[in-house]
């Protein structure tokens, strides 16, 4: 049995979870009065289940306009009386073949499911169980496509994404051609190399729309922000900047007396400076100072600590920047991990489990 809050990891990636896990068994989503049940068989949606009215198979064809209210209600009337299923009664009255039947409900199945796939919130949990038999729908291509038919152009929203540079996870470079397929083969491309936004949104001509395939991607866990890479095993030279001349300094020299001053005012004046000719008088350095623990050579030791060092801040980096994310939009329950009727105990140490959370990201990153 597994199980998890979709406020931590959205839905698409928990569906692409099971589908790389070849996951047979049953689906429970749940979110406040809502309750959904899908059958997967190795990784892929076989039927489904949900409690909300507009979902059952009489409203979602007629809504889809495959029969009409007057076909839906003599269906309803012969199910009845008969006993049997409102599908099976269509079928008799001769609304749809067999055929056509099958392929209704596996658009049911998969409207049912994409429904939820921008879930904000809720829980999921998926128990083994045996294949049940039905006609398997490709989830990737369900997710994908479900997740660009519920898109909505909320500039506001994907306000987020502004000055940052993504790139593919390691599930998205599995999916690339998937991936392509949906988004197009050129933002894919740019995504393999690691690119910022600006570049993504010049490429496809449309803001909305390279705003809108990153978001999709990332509930996938297909694109994840890039970090810049400091420390070391980085480049030595920032190749970005330009370079900046720097002007040798002038140095001034001592005067020396001239070889003939040629009066004894000058002599008086001047008595101080020595009778050394220019460049004869040898410079006085003093004796260097040797420190037998600065031998100039890197320690091993030191260099893997530098190295675990640098590796926790990326780390520290990546987590505040997922929090940061994930609160977005969401409401006071949501951010803290709770129940909407929590008591106030439990408020409380949510809270401060948050925060301790939160604090121990600061202070990596406020010690580099």
């Amino acid at each position: 049995m597994r199980s998890g809050e979709l406020a931590m990891r959205p839905l698409p990636a928990v569906l692409l979870d099971l589908h790389e896990d070849f996951a047979t068994g049953k689906l429970v989503l749940k979110r406040g009065r809502i309750t959904k049940s899908i059958d997967l068989v190795n990784g892929n949606p076989v039927s489904t289940a949900s409690t909300p009215r507009d979902e059952t198979l009489g409203f979602f064809l007629v809504n889809s306009g495959v029969i009409t209210e007057e076909q839906h209600r003599l269906g309803v009337e012969r199910a009845a009386q008969v006993g049997g299923k409102l599908g099976e009664a269509l079928v008799a009255q001769r609304v749809f073949t067999v055929e056509q039947l099958i392929d209704q409900l596996g658009k049911q199945a998969r409207h049912k499911l994409i429904q939820a796939l921008r879930w904000p919130q809720g829980a999921w949990r998926f128990d083994g169980t045996e294949a049940v038999e039905g006609i398997q729908l490709r989830m990737v291509e369900v997710v994908f496509s479900g997740l660009k038919e519920t898109a909505v152009e909320d500039l506001d929203r994907l306000a987020r994404l502004d000055g940052m540079s993504f790139e593919l996870t390691t599930r998205g470079v599995r999916l690339r051609h998937e991936l392509k397929k949906a988004y197009g083969e050129r933002i894919v491309a740019m995504l393999a190399d690691g690119a910022p936004l600006v570049e993504l949104e010049r490429v496809t001509g449309d803001r909305a729309k390279a705003r809108l395939a990153i978001d999709s991607m990332m509930l996938c866990d297909c694109v994840e922000a890039a970090t810049a890479q400091v420390g070391l095993g980085t480049d030595a030279t920032l190749k970005d900047l330009p370079a900046v001349k720097l002007d040798t300094p002038v140095v001034g020299r001592a005067l020396t007396r001239p070889a003939h001053a040629g009066s004894a005012l000058f002599d008086i004046l001047f008595e101080d400076i020595s009778d050394e000719l220019d460049g004869e008088k040898p410079l006085d350095f003093p004796d260097p100072e040797v420190y037998e623990e600065d031998s100039g050579v890197l320690s091993a030791v030191d260099l893997d600590v530098a190295k675990s060092d640098t590796d926790h801040v990326a780390a520290a980096r990546q987590s505040m920047t997922a929090e940061h994310q994930r609160v977005l939009g969401a409401d006071h329950y949501a951010v803290l991990l709770i129940g909407r009727k929590a008591p106030a105990q439990e408020i409380e140490a949510a809270f401060n489990r948050r925060n301790s959370l939160l604090d121990k990201d600061a202070l990596a990153l406020t010690d580099v």
